[in-house]
Order: C-alpha cells, then sequence, then structure tokens
C-alpha cells in the first residue's frame, strides 16, 4: 500500500543516546536500530524502491564511468562489470547503483522529490544533534547524501573514508529483509586485512564510523533475495 507522500522523516523518539554513545566511543562505530519512526523508514523504502532514478556507478581501467541501465544493453553492462573487477583485483574499487542528494551539504536541487525532504532532515539539527551527542563531536555541522542500491554482483572494497572534512561516515539501511549469506555486508577490517566485525543491512538501522576506519562493502550474492537499498554520506564540519 502507498503511503501519504508528505510523510515527514523523523527519528525514533525512543533511541538511548547515552548507551548509543558509549558503543561509538569505545569502538569507534556503531550499529542503531530502529533508527526512524516506522512510517518514516517505511515512506523511505517506498522512495528508493521505485522513485528514484538510479545511474551505475562503477570504476574501470580508465575511470569512474556512470551508466543508465536502460541506455546500456545486457553485454554492455556485462563489459563494465568485468571491467570493474578487474580494478578491484588490484586496489581501490567499487560497483553500484547511486543518485545523488546532497554533494556538500546543500538542498536537494528538485523540491518535489521525496528525498528532498530525506535531505532536509539528515541536515536538520534533530538528525546532527544526535550524531553530535553521539560522537562527541561537537564540530559536525551538515551532511552530504546519497542514495545507493547493490544488486547482484556489486560491492565496495576496502577503504579508510579519508578526506579533508569528513568527520564521521554514516549509512541508513532500508531493505526489510537481509540475509548474511547474501553478502552486502559492511566489514571493519584491521591493518592485516582481518575482519574485526561486520554489520548486515539491517532494515531501519542506522550505522555510524569514525573516519578515517577501513571498511568495504562485500560483493553481494548471485543468488540474493532482493535488493540492498541505503542512504549514505558523511557527516561534515563548517
Amino acid at each position: 500500500m502507498a503511503l501519504p507522500a508528505d510523510i515527514v522523516p523523523a527519528l525514533n523518539p525512543s533511541l538511548n543516546r547515552a548507551l548509543i554513545g558509549n558503543v561509538y566511543r569505545r569502538n569507534g562505530r556503531v550499529h542503531v536500530g530502529s533508527i526512524l519512526t516506522p512510517d518514516s523508514a517505511n515512506r523511505i523504502f517506498q522512495c528508493l524502491q521505485s522513485e528514484v532514478d538510479y545511474v551505475l556507478n562503477v570504476t574501470t581501467p580508465d575511470g569512474v564511468r556512470w551508466l543508465h541501465r536502460d541506455q546500456n544493453s545486457p553485454a554492455q553492462l556485462a563489459q563494465v562489470n568485468r571491467m570493474a573487477e578487474e580494478v578491484a583485483r588490484g586496489g581501490f574499487a567499487f560497483q553500484y547503483d547511486k543518485y545523488p542528494m546532497s554533494d556538500a551539504g546543500e538542498p536537494h536541487p528538485h523540491p518535489d522529490h521525496y528525498l528532498a525532504a530525506v535531505t532536509q532532515f539528515l541536515q536538520g539539527e534533530p538528525f546532527l544533534q544526535f550524531c553530535r551527542e553521539v560522537t562527541g563531536i561537537k564540530e559536525i555541522a551538515r551532511a552530504d547524501a546519497q542514495a545507493t542500491c547493490y544488486r547482484p554482483g556489486h560491492f565496495l572494497t576496502r577503504h579508510d573514508d579519508h578526506v579533508e572534512g569528513r568527520l564521521v561516515a554514516y549509512v541508513l539501511n532500508f531493505t526489510p529483509v537481509w540475509n548474511s549469506d547474501w553478502g552486502g555486508m559492511l566489514l571493519f577490517t584491521d591493518s592485516h586485512g582481518h575482519v574485526e566485525e561486520g554489520y548486515v543491512p539491517v532494515w531501519n538501522g542506522l550505522n555510524l564510523m569514525k573516519v578515517p576506519q577501513n571498511h568495504a562493502v562485500s560483493l553481494v550474492a548471485p543468488f540474493a533475495g532482493g535488493l540492498r537499498y541505503s542512504i549514505t554520506g558523511w557527516l561534515l564540519g563548517r
């Protein structure tokens, strides 16, 4: 059933901020379940599933490419997939569907799109103040954002997000059902490449992680029973 288009994204009022903050400060990362009100999460999922014009975002030997699925044949997409795998064998690489929401904390460029309301929420004081309280980083002042969809064969290899101005990375997950056997796990690795911890993309969950920190999204399996929808970005200073 379609939800009303004007549902305003909102934080779950029952969040235990002190407990969440203790975990973040101890580990440099935290998973928060039921981050949004149920209506918020359902409306965002509805939008990500059926109202977003994603573009395939992929690394190739010639650099990053952006491709519309409906403008490329299966053979062309398969060739790009092989190129992405070639890059991944030698270093940092990725392949996933993307929709830009805000590049540097500015409003969404299309105010009538529901993701404009989501962007406004992410850049609003309730969400930013929650993140300041949890992380203890008072300098958090804005957020950038992108919507992502990981399909079978999609991945993001290990990296640490280190770019000037990024304070904390965040991931909001909106796939109703996900099995860890399907891949798409947010994995944290140590200096030897060993996996220290992994987060399943749990429905209506928020992941926060300090920057820099080694992490990756594992390959989504060909037998995955759904698509991995999320909104992700960085919390930034002024």
